[in-house]
């Protein structure tokens, strides 16, 4: 492998091919809603949609700025689907349970591939839905609570404002 010193066009070329790849990978998020719901469907399609992904940027034989921008936005494509399955797999094996006994590479793993949530579990990520407002008393001013998904369907209270 050499090292050379960048110039103009081969800049703007891996700057196309980022900023490809960056607006891929979030515009293939928006494609999980539409995925089969049945989760081996769902991963299945996921890996297919990353190969086709992959095997299209072998097809592109130019490398102008517009060639590289498309090759970047396929392989954003490809990795988010592709990580997405390892994620959908992950959480069916024994990594997806944290166990205070996990060594250091199996905590690292669980980071890397997003299996834990802002509780610091791991079979639940939690997630943060709209705060409720409710009257404590006629008198008093309207508090806000703060919910968080602690399961599927499991919500507790995060905070009292």
């Amino acid at each position: 492998m050499k090292f050379k010193k960048p110039n103009t066009k081969t800049a703007t070329s891996a700057l196309a091919l980022g900023g490809g790849a960056v607006v891929g990978g979030s515009l293939s998020k928006g494609v999980n809603s539409y995925l089969p719901e049945g989760k081996s469907a769902k991963m299945a399609s996921k890996v297919a949609i990353a190969a086709a992904a992959f095997i299209a940027v072998s097809a592109i034989s130019t490398n102008d700025v517009g060639s590289q921008a498309l090759k970047g936005g396929l392989l954003g494509i490809g990795a988010e689907k592709a990580i997405g399955a390892i994620q959908d797999f992950a959480k069916t094996t024994d990594l997806a349970t944290e166990d205070s006994t996990d060594k250091p590479m199996v905590k690292f793993a669980q980071e890397a591939l997003g299996l834990k949530g802002d509780c610091g579990c791991t079979t639940a990520p939690a997630q943060r839905i709209a705060s409720l407002n409710y009257a404590v008393r006629p008198i008093r001013a309207r508090q806000t609570i703060n919910m968080v998904e602690t399961a599927s369907n499991s919500f507790s209270a995060a905070s009292l404002l």
